[in-house]
């Protein structure tokens, strides 16, 4: 590929000028003759203007002029093709995708500008001009756009000699792309408000590093060049996403089984890696190669790694979204674009059905005007023969990785204060991603264009519908998994000659044994919290079958429904990968398993350690077991009223070893697994061992309520607070009540 310099000099002071765009939507154009069709190919005319004559549905003839022309069809976009003009600008578009309040789709038309190739100085262009591509005569430059290193003559003077052409092309395209998501990213920033600033000011500084270091790397002229430090945000990309003002009806009767939990600040939510992953696979994209790196595990606050606080842009995630963008643009298969189709014609078609599936939403005018010229940069930068696939490859490149593919928006309407109803599109991603962990499917795009799903019967009926299908079913799973750490036993660690049974291949065997449990007891059985806890039956395969010394099932690998011993083994909680998980690394200690039951299953927080005491053990006693010997050590009164919250939950599970195995002896003492329930649990007192804790778990309101906080919490990204009645003693109900309820589609916006 051979460019001038002068090309691609051109091509970054067009990407300079994408961010700060002025397009104003719902324009007409006036007085300009009518070279191209009226409509995109599958729509229909349905007003069109010739002068001040009403035309109807008809096409102009040649020697009209076209005033407006609307149109209704598959692709969202329509209008007509005009040339004219003056500057770089040669044409426009009329395009458009608001919805009416109360509902329906509807057309609003918007002028969108479509650059033309600029000539040099000379007067010769520096490529072949595309015959399909209308080119203004009086084009000088690309209007509006700042002059490469300060000087306008610099766009149309070639230099004597090429530079690395590859090189300087890529670098260009590069940023253009982050010279657009930078303006993205503010624009975001503008209308989150504070309560997101410190959040997107990581991924403003996170895209600067990544064009100091990616972009301008290695030596040529182009490396002197920077991007600005703040980029303001477009008056033009602050435009009103295309939403409903109808005001939703009032919650069902799932509302008003529970309090209302606190709204919270309205949040921005990154993608997390399985959603992202999922997304790009609904876009077609093949996922197996990238890299992503893994979200932060959750805490004993937060269980989960959704949390909305923790979701960042960091500079490592931002190189790698880059990374991944440009790995999946340049394979992408480019859809083929025929004549009588122009070039431009078939890139906004593109941008507004492609920018729908990855945004989530129909893109405003000034969305699809910032892409068109990024497309028509990529255009004029590269050969003849590659210049329609290169442009529609850096929207590709530049959508994968732009604010809006990465985050979930729960902002409502531009400028709302106070509670605000989310838009449609923001209710139906937030209830594809809530239950099967993906972008919204071709139903919930309809409904939200629709905007029907304010209406809280068809929520529950999308959630229940969702929760149907083999997507949910790993997205649930996840949920219950991260609650009891099943998540995290294929990354313990155990000393080989203590514990020779716990191989990586026991570890898997653990994982798929509980994910198996709950897919049955969710999906299967009658999907209750209590049979979670106190179900007497397990899936082993015939390792795990000998790990808990029972007899073979003889299905080899095939994990197999069998009986549990009454008097060791119940339910959820004595499984080996919950022990395993909830265990120290070696021997036996109080506080890991305790605060486990404590905090995540009864939804109790545990106060700090008296001063001076924390990381205190007892002094080993070979005459002692070891719950004789830290019962001396928190005999002291100081201690005693916090471990008295934990210590006696933990030794209770010590018929369990760090591997979950049963046990009945440690170290040559019996094992005490007497147990109390002490302080603000409604089954409070004595038990003995697992099984009874497993038992009074399964009946305790408290521990329900905590469950149903946890879905809550899940949910939304964010930490609830407080516990929440039951919604239902059915696990998935009390998903779909959550979709049910108005909490569900309002925030509060400060």
């Amino acid at each position: 590929m051979h460019l001038k310099f002068s090309n691609w000099a051109r091509l970054f002071a067009m990407a300079a000028s994408v961010g700060p765009l002025a397009q104003g939507c719902g324009q007409t154009t006036t007085d300009n003759e009518l070279t191209g069709p009226t409509c995109q190919p599958g729509q229909e005319p349905i007003a069109c203007m010739c002068g001040n004559t009403q035309a109807g549905s008809q096409v102009c003839d040649s020697t009209g002029h076209l005033e407006a022309c609307r149109c209704m069809g598959p692709l969202g976009t329509g209008g007509a093709r005009q040339t004219g003009g003056v500057g770089g600008f040669g044409a426009t578009f009329l395009t458009g995708g608001a919805t009416a309040s109360g509902g329906a789709m509807m057309m609003e038309p918007c002028v969108l500008n479509i650059p033309t190739p600029p000539p040099t100085a000379g007067g010769a262009p520096n490529q072949e001009p595309n015959p399909n591509v209308a080119v203004n005569p009086n084009a000088a430059g690309a209007a509006g756009a700042p002059a490469y290193a300060g000087s306008p003559a610099t766009l149309g003077t070639g230099g004597a000699s090429d530079v690395d052409n590859e090189t300087a092309v890529r670098r260009a395209l590069g940023a253009a792309r982050l010279t657009l998501l930078l303006g993205e990213v503010q624009t975001l920033k503008a209308r989150a408000g504070s309560a997101e600033s410190a959040k997107l000011d990581v991924h403003l500084n996170s895209l600067h590093e990544l064009h100091r270091l990616y972009i301008y790397s290695g030596s040529s002229a182009f490396d002197q060049v920077t991007l600005p430090n703040e980029m303001p945000p477009s008056p033009a990309l602050l435009a009103p996403a295309p939403t409903s003002t109808a005001a939703p009806p009032p919650g069902g009767p799932g509302a008003a089984l529970a309090p209302r939990p606190p709204r919270g600040p309205t949040v921005i939510r990154r993608l997390t890696k399985d959603e992202y992953l999922a997304t790009l696979a609904a876009l077609g994209f093949a996922t197996a190669a990238l890299t992503v790196q893994d979200d932060l595990p959750g805490t004993s606050a937060y269980p989960f790694d959704n949390l909305a606080a923790n979701l960042i842009v960091a500079p490592i995630a931002s190189q790698q979204y880059f990374d991944n963008a440009e790995t999946l643009s340049a394979t992408f298969t480019v859809p083929s674009c025929a004549p009588p189709a122009l070039g431009a014609d078939c890139a906004i078609a593109f941008i507004t059905s492609f920018g729908k599936q990855a945004f989530r939403r129909p893109l405003t005018c000034a969305e699809t005007q910032a892409y068109l010229d990024l497309y028509m940069g990529a255009y004029q930068a590269v050969g003849l023969s590659a210049h329609h696939a290169a442009g529609i490859r850096q929207i590709v490149a530049t959508m994968l990785q732009s604010p809006n593919f990465l985050y979930r928006t729960e902002l409502g309407a531009p400028g709302a204060i106070g509670e605000t109803f989310l838009t449609s599109y923001e209710v139906a991603a937030e209830l594809s991603y809530l239950y099967t962990g993906g972008p919204p499917d071709s139903e919930l795009q309809m409904l939200a264009d629709a905007s029907t799903l304010q209406d809280s019967s068809v929520r529950a009926q999308q959630a229940r519908r969702l929760l149907s299908t083999p997507q949910a079913r790993p997205v649930v799973r996840h949920f219950v998994e991260q609650i009891f750490r099943i998540d995290q036993v294929e990354q313990v660690t155990r000393d080989p000659a203590t514990y020779p049974l716990f191989t990586p291949t026991l570890a898997a065997a653990m994982h798929r044994e509980s994910s198996r449990f709950i897919d049955y007891v969710l999906w299967e059985s009658d999907g209750t919290f209590a049979t979670l806890l106190n179900a007497p039956y397990t899936f082993v395969n015939s390792s795990l079958a000998q790990f808990y010394g029972l007899p073979d099932p003889g299905q080899g690998d095939v994990l197999v429904r069998v009986e549990l011993p009454a008097n060791q083994r119940m339910g959820l909680l004595t499984q080996a990968s919950v022990m395993t998980a909830n265990a120290p690394m070696v021997g036996s200690h109080p506080f890991r398993r305790g605060s486990f039951v404590r905090e995540r299953l009864f939804c109790q927080a545990i106060p700090p350690p008296a001063v001076g005491t924390h990381g205190v053990t007892p002094t080993p006693d070979p005459g002692l077991s070891t719950r004789q010997m830290w019962a001396n050590l928190t005999a002291d009164p100081a201690c005693t009223g916090c471990h008295s919250l934990f210590e006696s939950i933990a030794f209770s599970l010590e018929n369990y070893d760090a591997i979950g195995q049963y046990r009945t002896a440690e170290r040559g003492f019996p094992i005490d697994a007497s147990g109390y329930l002490y302080a603000a649990t409604d089954v409070g007192g004595p038990y003995v061992g697992g099984v009874e804790l497993a038992q009074l778990l399964s009946q305790s309101a408290t521990a329900q309520q905590c469950f149903t906080t946890h879905a809550y919490s899940w949910a939304f990204g964010r930490s609830i607070g407080a516990n929440l009645l039951p919604l239902s003693a059915n696990i998935p109900e009390t998903l779909i009540f959550i979709a049910h309820s108005p909490d569900f589609v309002t925030r509060i916006h400060n």
